[in-house]
C-alpha cells in the first residue's frame, strides 16, 4: 500500500496508444477537455433559441439574481410584490448569475451561457477523471459521451436550475479529494473543501458531499488517527464556515435557517418505487419487478465497492487513484440518497423523486462503474479488446435515453421550455395582464410567472396546507374570504392558468370560484371576476 500511495497517476511507462503520460499528459488533457467542453457548450447554445428554460424554481433564482445585481441583496419578489430575503434556496447560483448580470446581460441569458459552459466543462471533467483513474483514454471518452447524450443531464442544463453549478463543483471536489488522498497536498485539500462548500452553498443536499468526503479522509488515508482528525477538521472548517454564516443570516432575518420546519413525514413505499423506476428508466424501457430493481442496485453497490477496496489494498501500482476515486464516488452516492431520505422525512415533504432530483446519481454511478471496470483491464493495448463490449452494452441499454435526448432537444429548439417557451412568451392572457391598470388586484396560480413575464405583482391563490411541512393552514377559509373581498376592487380578477396537474395543497376550483363569475376563457387560462365589482376589466 505504501508504494501505491506515493505514485503519481500517469507517471508510469505505458505501451497503449490510447494512453498518454509523461510530458504529453498536460497537452492531452487540455486538448481532451477543450474539445469536449466546446461540444457540450455548442449543444446547449444551439438548442436554446427561445432562451434557457424557466421552471418554478428558476423564477426564484432569476428574481434573486436580478435583485442582487441591482444592489437589493439576495432577495426575491414574493406574492403581492414584496421584496423578501432568499432563504428557501441556497444563494450561490443566483449570486453567480447576478455577477454576470452586472456585465450587462439579463438573468435568463446569463443562466443560458452559464449552463452551456458548465455542461461542457463537467463533461470534460468527468471524462478526464475517469481517464486519469483508469489510465484508459477510451473509457474517458465513453464517460464524456454518456454525459453529452444523457436526457437527464441535458434537461437540467437546458433550464435555469442550480444543478449544473452543483454538479460541476461536486466533480471538481471529488477529483481534488482523490488527488489529496493519493498524494497529499495543501492545495488539493483546500480546493476540494472550497468546491464542496460552494456545492453546499448551491444546493442544501451538498451537505451529503461534505459528510462523504469527511468519511473518506478518516478511512482512506494511511496516517495516524490524530493526523486524520486534524486534516478532517481543517477540511470541515473550510467547507462548513460559509454555509454556517449564511444560515445565521437567515435566522437573524426570518427566524428560520432554510424556511423549513422540522416534522415527521417519512417517505412511503410509493416513494421508493418511484426512485427505483427513475433509475431503471435511465437504462431500459422494460418494466421490471421492484424487488429485482432493488436487488440489482444493492448488488451493484456492493460489487463496485468490493472491486475498489481490493484495488486499493492489493492492486497494482498506479491504480490507487482510480480505486480512491471510485470509493469516494460510492461514499458520495450513498450519502446523497441518505440525505435525500432525511430531507423527505424531516424537512421537505414536497420534494419530488424524479430525474432532476436524482441527476447527481447519474455521473456518480458512471464514475464508479467505469473506474471499477478500468481497474480490471490490463494496462497495455489489450484493454482495447473490451471497447467493443462496452460500446455494445451502451447501444443495447441506452437507445431509449438517446431517443429521449433527441426529442428533448427538438422540443427545446422548436418550442422552448417552461415559462420561456413559445406558449408563455406569446400568451394573449399575459399580454392582457400587462395592459391592466396598476391598481387592479390579481390573484393567480402563477404569481411568480406574472412577475417574470409581465413585471406584474400578483397574489397567490389560497392553500389548504403547507406543501413542505404538510401542516394544514388554519386560516384557509379566511384566506378565501379575503381573496373574494379584494376581488371587489375595480379592475381586479382571478386568473387561473391551465396547469398540467392541480396541486393537492391548492384550494379546489369549487372553493376558489364560489361567488365569482367567468369574465373570459382564453386558450391558456380562465379569468374570473367578482359580480359586485364596480368596474370589471375588459375581457381579452
Amino acid at each position: 500500500m505504501e508504494s501505491s500511495e506515493n505514485v503519481v497517476p500517469g507517471s508510469l511507462e505505458v505501451h497503449s496508444p490510447f494512453r498518454l503520460t509523461g510530458r504529453w499528459l498536460p497537452a492531452a488533457a487540455l486538448g481532451f477537455g477543450v474539445a469536449i467542453a466546446a461540444a457540450g457548450a455548442y449543444l446547449i447554445l444551439s438548442h436554446t433559441p427561445w432562451g434557457v428554460g424557466v421552471t418554478h424554481d428558476g423564477l426564484f433564482y432569476l428574481s434573486a439574481a436580478q435583485n442582487f445585481a441591482a444592489g437589493e441583496g439576495v432577495s426575491w419578489i414574493g406574492s403581492g410584490g414584496q421584496l423578501k430575503p432568499l432563504v428557501h434556496f441556497p444563494p450561490f447560483y443566483p449570486v453567480v448569475l447576478g455577477l454576470l448580470v452586472r456585465f450587462g446581460t439579463s438573468p435568463a441569458e446569463a443562466a443560458r451561457w452559464l449552463s452551456a459552459v458548465l455542461f461542457g466543462l463537467s463533461a470534460s471533467l468527468l471524462g478526464f477523471a475517469i481517464h486519469r483513474g483508469t489510465r484508459h483514454l477510451w473509457l474517458g471518452l465513453v464517460a464524456a459521451v454518456i454525459w453529452l447524450t444523457s436526457p437527464v443531464l441535458l434537461s437540467v442544463h437546458l433550464a435555469a436550475m442550480s444543478e449544473p453549478l452543483y454538479l460541476a463543483l461536486a466533480l471538481l471536489g471529488l477529483v481534488s479529494m482523490a488527488s489529496y488522498i493519493v498524494r497529499p497536498s495543501r492545495r488539493a485539500l483546500v480546493l476540494s473543501a472550497a468546491a464542496v462548500g460552494m456545492a453546499w452553498f448551491t444546493r442544501w443536499v451538498g451537505a451529503s458531499l461534505v459528510a462523504a468526503f469527511a468519511v473518506a479522509l478518516l478511512t482512506l488515508r494511511r496516517e495516524s488517527l490524530r493526523d486524520r482528525l486534524r486534516v478532517t477538521i481543517t477540511f470541515l472548517t473550510i467547507a462548513v464556515l460559509p454555509v454556517a454564516l449564511w444560515l445565521a443570516r437567515n435566522i437573524a432575518l426570518t427566524g428560520s435557517p432554510t424556511n423549513r420546519t422540522l416534522g415527521y413525514h417519512p417517505p412511503t413505499l410509493d416513494t421508493l418505487r418511484q426512485l427505483l423506476d427513475v433509475l431503471t428508466r435511465w437504462v431500459t424501457t422494460a418494466h421490471l419487478s421492484h424487488w429485482l430493481e432493488a436487488s440489482v442496485l444493492a448488488a451493484g453497490v456492493v460489487l463496485m465497492g468490493a472491486i475498489s477496496i481490493r484495488q486499493l489494498t492489493v492492486g497494482r501500482a498506479g491504480r490507487a487513484y482510480g480505486a480512491t476515486l471510485s470509493l469516494i464516488g460510492l461514499f458520495s452516492l450513498v450519502s446523497y440518497l441518505l440525505f435525500l431520505t432525511a430531507s423527505l422525512t424531516f424537512f421537505d415533504a414536497s420534494t419530488r423523486v424524479d430525474d432532476r432530483i436524482l441527476s447527481p446519481v447519474l455521473p456518480l454511478g458512471v464514475l464508479v462503474i467505469l473506474t471499477s471496470l478500468g481497474s480490471l483491464l490490463p494496462d497495455d493495448w489489450r484493454s482495447l479488446l473490451a471497447a467493443p463490449l462496452v460500446v455494445a452494452a451502451l447501444w443495447v441499454t441506452l437507445p431509449n435515453a438517446w431517443a429521449r435526448s433527441g426529442m428533448l432537444l427538438t422540443s427545446m429548439r422548436e418550442e422552448g421550455l417552461g415559462f420561456a417557451s413559445r406558449t408563455w412568451q406569446q400568451s394573449a392572457t399575459v399580454e392582457w395582464i400587462r395592459g391592466l391598470p396598476r391598481e387592479a388586484i390579481l390573484y393567480t396560480n402563477e404569481p411568480a410567472a406574472l412577475q417574470y413575464l409581465a413585471s406584474r405583482a400578483a397574489r397567490g391563490i389560497p392553500q389548504r396546507y403547507d406543501p413542505v411541512t404538510l401542516i394544514p393552514h388554519t386560516d384557509y377559509l379566511e384566506q378565501l374570504e379575503g381573496m373574494r373581498s379584494e376581488l371587489r376592487q375595480p379592475g381586479s380578477a382571478l386568473v387561473i392558468f391551465s396547469p398540467g396537474s392541480w396541486p393537492d395543497e391548492a384550494a379546489p376550483m369549487r372553493d376558489l370560484t364560489a361567488g365569482l363569475v367567468v369574465l373570459a376563457s382564453t386558450p391558456d387560462a380562465q379569468i374570473y371576476v367578482h359580480p359586485d365589482s364596480p368596474e370589471m376589466p375588459s375581457p381579452p
